[in-house]
């Protein structure tokens, strides 16, 4: 190994109910075999979790709606621990994942 990974990119997280999944570019850094694995780890006033998995994305679940969250995610490979990306969100409540708007609409009245 030449050295740990570079750092990853975290991409836009998607969220359904209170489940998201977080994806993100792999890291690049040994030329030979890269990262081996990523540290992920969120964190948010409720505390912390931090797992080692191989792949690319994660999906949370049971997260608080309302709740802002710090996620971030590090190569790590035989040389060490890369740079983190991080990215704060905000899980949804179900008032603020409604649409402003609503449209097309129609009274029916059925007898």
């Amino acid at each position: 190994y030449t050295g740990p990974p570079s750092t990853v990119t975290i991409l836009n997280p998607s969220f359904v109910l209170c489940t998201t999944t977080i994806t993100w570019s792999p890291s690049n850094g040994d030329p030979v075999c890269g990262p081996v694995s990523y540290n992920v780890m969120i964190s948010s006033s409720d505390g912390v979790m931090m797992i080692n998995i191989t792949n690319t994305s994660y999906s949370f679940t049971g997260l608080t709606p309302g709740t802002d969250y710090t996620i971030s995610v590090a190569g790590m490979n035989m040389a060490g621990v890369g740079q983190s990306d991080v990215m704060m969100f905000r899980v949804p409540t179900v008032l603020e994942a409604l649409p402003s708007t609503v449209t097309n609409l129609r009274n029916t009245t059925y007898r």
